[in-house]
């Protein structure tokens, strides 16, 4: 096992093998066809928001001077989407929501207070309630000109496209979406949906890794093969990988059984390899490399549990690196369930769980890293220290990885 540094090998076998990937190339887009794509540069204002003056609500822009000479007469009305009026002297203006606040005045008074009658306008309220620039928001208050509105290496969300659609240039700058290759080894699998003899199983891993990451908006193409425990096919199997994808993903093999070629192939096809089991269960042997272009390869465990496990855990941050995007991803912090059944390991321990309406992890039953049905009825793990041990008294938190 590679010693790795730091009170989190898992973490620190991330960040080596992450400073040697190669991040995917940036090519230019209409900004309308951005949504989903990761930006490749910072997004600045253009303008000040708001631009100028607008009412904040429905109702009467006037000079507070003006107050007292109530009633006053409706000079027009300010609508959004129109030139700002100038306010006549001791009149008002009816103003819409968006509204530009005319030249002139200074405060909106709501409808709400407001009594209309015969082209004029009373209010119901005493002046000591009322504030100058009440119901106004200002020019700029948002954001000024060149403000930074979205970083480099920022997801194109939903929330993202607003402030692009308001703020940003016809055209930018986004990294293409990234292109996996699954490659699931062992000669006992057979497809998905096809018959399988007692001594054979059907392969999960690819229809669960293909899913999972048609899940990530950032990935692009994925394409999936199964080869079996043949080393000259399966080393072939890997450079057809690294030519084409920039992600090459394989499952089984990486451990230390006579039929484990995937660490030598990985290595027999030019790629670099980072760390090769680490003290975590489930999951030990996983593998991390650097293939001749930058590439990122993953050898990961083959029990269906491990795989879903260490691609979340290992393989998402790294390969948020090649999409463009910062390496630490969403997680959540819980508390764990007060019983615990977890033998005293020196590992760290990767635990399903469920997340009930308290927002505690409670344990999903599991007869071990190959129970497809625990995996399917989880939502997720909780990431627990070597030699964990529930402590009722404590209220610590740990980090739980959502599927």
């Amino acid at each position: 096992m590679i010693d790795l540094p730091s009170l989190d090998p898992v973490d620190a076998a991330i960040a080596k093998l992450g400073q040697s990937l190669s991040t995917v190339e940036s090519h230019i887009l209409p900004v309308v066809d951005a949504a989903g794509f990761v930006v490749a540069e910072d997004i600045r204002s253009d303008r000040e928001s708001p631009a100028l003056d607008v009412s904040a609500m429905d109702g009467f822009a006037i000079r507070l001077g003006d107050f007292l000479a109530k009633p006053l007469p409706i000079a027009g009305v300010a609508a959004a989407g129109r030139p700002p009026l100038s306010l006549p002297a001791r009149s008002a203006i009816r103003i819409f929501t968006g509204a530009p606040v005319p030249n002139g005045a200074d405060t909106v008074i709501v409808r709400e207070c407001s009594r209309e009658l015969n082209n004029e306008v009373d209010f119901e309220i005493d002046v000591e309630r009322i504030q100058q620039g009440q119901h106004i928001r200002k020019r700029g208050e948002n954001a000024s000109v060149q403000h930074l509105v979205l970083s480099a290496h920022s997801y194109l969300s939903a929330k993202a496209m607003a402030s692009l659609a308001t703020f940003g240039p016809p055209h930018i700058s986004v990294y293409r979406k990234i292109r996996v290759s699954i490659i699931n080894t062992g000669d006992e699998l057979v497809g998905m949906g096809e018959k399988a003899e007692a001594w054979q199983i059907r392969d999960s891993n690819g229809p669960y890794l293909e899913q999972f990451l048609r899940q990530q908006p950032w990935v692009g193409e994925i394409e999936r093969r199964s080869v079996g425990d043949d080393p000259v096919e399966l080393k072939e199997c890997i450079l057809d990988g690294l030519a084409r994808a920039d992600v090459v993903l394989l499952t089984g093999g990486v451990s230390m059984g006579d039929y484990d070629y995937v660490p030598e192939m990985i290595r027999q096809s030019g790629c670099r390899i980072e760390f090769h089991r680490l003290p975590i269960r489930p999951g030990k042997p996983v593998l991390g490399a650097v293939g001749p272009k930058g590439q990122m390869v993953c050898g990961l465990p083959g029990n269906p549990i491990s795989v879903a496990v260490t691609a979340r855990r290992i393989a998402v941050p790294l390969m948020r690196k090649v999409a463009g995007l910062p390496m630490a991803d969403s997680i959540r912090w819980c508390l764990p369930a007060p019983e615990v059944s977890i033998a005293s390991i020196d590992l760290i321990h990767y635990r399903l769980c469920n997340i009930n309406d308290s927002g505690e992890c409670e344990w999903t039953p599991m007869m071990g890293s190959g129970d497809i049905v625990a995996l399917t009825q989880s939502d997720g793990f909780l990431e627990l220290p070597p030699n964990y041990r529930s402590d009722q008294s404590a209220e610590k938190r740990y980090r739980f990885y959502p599927w």
